[in-house]
């Protein structure tokens, strides 16, 4: 299968467990925003400037998942992959995981130590 969609690498990530049975990854991803009202245009140097943000991300449902290579698969093809242990989604992340499933029970598959 030919996957157009990037990978994209989570950090601070967990796996979100729904009554449904279904299960979706929850995590922050990098990306690279491109800063063009930074630039001039008599710039000898001619740089280009960019700003690395931290995205929060829920996948749709997980159709695959290794705990050996920490790689996963959604239903949208995307892949994943996971940098660290899981932790509990905070801050934004959390609050979309709230509003997005407020009508729902959901649990973490994982527990972080600070839990």
């Amino acid at each position: 299968m030919l996957n157009l969609l990037e990978t994209r690498q989570l950090q601070h990530w967990n796996i979100l467990d729904l009554q449904d049975g279904k299960s979706r990854f929850v995590g922050i991803y990098k990306k690279l925003i491109h800063l063009p009202e930074l630039e001039y245009a008599d710039d000898p140097d001619e740089d280009v400037y960019y700003q690395i943000v931290g995205v929060a991300c829920i996948s749709s449902p997980i159709l695959e998942f290794d705990q050996n290579t920490y790689k996963g698969l959604s239903t949208t093809g995307r892949e994943y992959m996971f940098e660290g242990p899981p932790k509990h989604p905070f801050g934004e992340l959390r609050r979309m995981v709230i509003q997005k499933f407020s009508d729902s029970k959901f649990s973490y598959r994982y527990s972080s130590p600070a839990d």
